[in-house]
């Protein structure tokens, strides 16, 4: 049986393209070579993001972007509200208002650049579990219920950025343009 490490690095990397980012971190931790050959790839997968406005997918961004390195390379995030039948609780909404800051700030810190260079924010309806556009014909939620998670989604991510970006003329930003 052969190691890994004899490999050419062709064929890791095209191992790599069929692998979800867990099992990609995974294969990187079986020896060095292959660690050192597969960072920029992996470093790539970093640079776009598409976060889902749920509790645990924003832990995960926060987690994800606090360790610095790899999660700090994200320059193009998607964040995706989510339209629901079900209601949204009152305490989600600060919760992911806080996490969202968390994640942005711990961006404007680590980040080569000090954030990212766009934002985009999407909307998904959930139908059986699974998320879709909101115009899929299998959404049955009504409008209104698309427009309150355009609305919600909207809010939390411009507080968000309020609270995590510094004002103007705040002793960061006369630092920076000192340079």
């Amino acid at each position: 049986m052969a190691a890994l490490e004899v490999f050419p690095t062709e064929l890791i990397e095209l191992i790599m393209t069929s692998l979800e980012l867990s099992d990609i971190t995974s294969l990187r931790l079986t020896c060095r070579r292959i660690e050192d050959e597969t960072s920029q790839q992996f470093g790539n997968a970093f640079r776009y993001k598409d976060v889902k406005l749920t509790t645990t997918a924003l832990q995960k961004f926060v987690r994800i972007t606090g360790q610095g390195r790899f999660g700090c390379l994200l320059r193009n995030c998607t964040l995706t509200g989510i339209a629901s039948d079900e209601e949204i609780t009152t305490d989600d909404v600060p919760e992911h208002g806080r996490l969202l800051t968390d994640a942005f700030r711990n961006l404007r810190h680590r980040s080569p650049s000090g954030g990212l260079n766009s934002l985009t924010l999407g909307l998904a309806g959930r139908v059986g579990g699974e998320l879709v556009l909101p115009d899929d014909i299998r959404v049955r939620h009504g409008w209104r219920a698309i427009w309150d998670a355009a609305a919600r989604t909207f809010r939390t991510t411009v507080t968000a950025l309020e609270k995590s970006q510094p004002l103007p003329g705040s002793s960061h930003q006369r630092r920076s343009s000192d340079r």
